[in-house]
């Protein structure tokens, strides 16, 4: 059964735990009437946040109240999530640029209920407890993001090593963070919370000091002297493209590269074992491995590869596999 829901999302302040906080029972266990009854009339009460989830089990029930919970936090404001349930799990899942899968601080237990053959439970959080943790948390990324800011704006030198080693690190905070601070923060706006935060563009000024770099994020790559590395050079700028990692230009490594960032690359093949017994088709290999450096520090190393099969043990046979695997070069886990 699919159920929609309507609402703003806001990111985790906790991810996903199995420890749900939990508040002293007023009754530890009692039928599914008073779980609806008590819920109905928690959902009254303009201090508190309440969910109500019902389960084939207590585990069950528990899940599905957190995201009632959840879901009533934000079913103010408007986008559209799907809740997909089936008789033993419940998938919380979104279709808006941030995916949420929390368990609130604060949230507690008040009531566990159950019958023959399902459970209920209630769930309530403080909201002034909620809303001051996630000031706190919008706080500590808002200062953050300024702290990159200032620190790039008064680097001046955007060849210098450090300044491009603090642009990736800067980079990578931003794509991770700036569509839930965003999202977050108009949430809490929205209740009448987090005035104290009038920074709501800082990552926006963040990806404009970005802008201002120009290209200081793309690379070089040097490819070593064996012919198969030449031959998959290509391909290799494009998985690497794919992976994010912009390529400007491509030398051999005997070429004095000009960029401080750079991809070494490097292919080799092997062949050995038979594909089938008997038979001469031979098992072809080949392995692509690249290096990313920002000036002398290794910041990420990836490995591709393909299998294929040789008809045969000739230079023309195993040539052929080898091209065979143009387009099929997949990265290693």
């Amino acid at each position: 059964m699919t159920k929609k829901i309507f609402y703003f999302l806001f990111f985790p302040l906790i991810f996903a735990n199995p420890n749900f906080a939990l508040a002293k029972e007023d009754s530890p266990v009692a039928n599914e009437e008073a779980c609806t009854k008590l819920a109905d009339m928690y959902s009254k009460n303009n201090s508190l946040f309440a969910g109500y989830g019902n389960g084939l089990n207590a585990t069950e029930a528990l899940k599905n109240a957190q995201i009632d919970l959840a879901s009533r936090i934000r079913q103010q404001i408007t986008s559209e999530s799907s809740v997909d349930q089936n008789d033993n799990s419940t998938n919380y899942s979104s279709k808006t640029k941030s995916i949420v899968n929390e368990i609130l601080v604060g949230a507690n237990v008040v009531k566990r209920c159950s019958d023959q053959d399902s459970a209920s439970v209630v769930v309530t959080m403080d909201k002034e407890l909620f809303f001051t943790n996630l000031e706190k948390k919008l706080s500590l990324l808002r200062d953050k993001a300024k702290n990159y800011l200032n620190q790039i704006n008064s680097n001046k030198n955007s060849d210098d090593e450090n300044t491009a080693r603090l642009i990736d690190k800067a980079k990578k905070f931003s794509l991770e963070n700036q569509s839930k601070f965003e999202s977050d923060l108009e949430l809490c706006k929205t209740f009448k919370h987090c005035n104290q935060i009038e920074e709501a563009n800082i990552f926006i000024e963040l990806q404009s000091a970005f802008n201002r770099r120009g290209d200081t994020d793309v690379y070089e790559m040097i490819l070593d002297k064996k012919p198969i590395t030449q031959n998959f050079k290509e391909e290799l700028q494009t998985l690497l493209e794919q992976s994010g990692l912009k390529v400007t230009n491509i030398i051999e490594e005997n070429n004095k590269g000009t960029h401080l960032r750079k991809i070494l690359a490097s292919c080799l093949s092997n062949h050995g074992n038979q594909a089938i017994a008997s038979s001469s088709d031979l098992i072809v290999g080949v392995k692509c491995t690249v290096e990313v450096y920002t000036g002398k520090e290794k910041t990420a190393r990836k490995t591709y590869s393909c299998t294929a099969v040789s008809e045969g043990r000739s230079h023309s046979q195993l040539e052929d596999a080898i091209h065979s695997c143009h387009g099929r070069l997949s990265i290693e886990d």
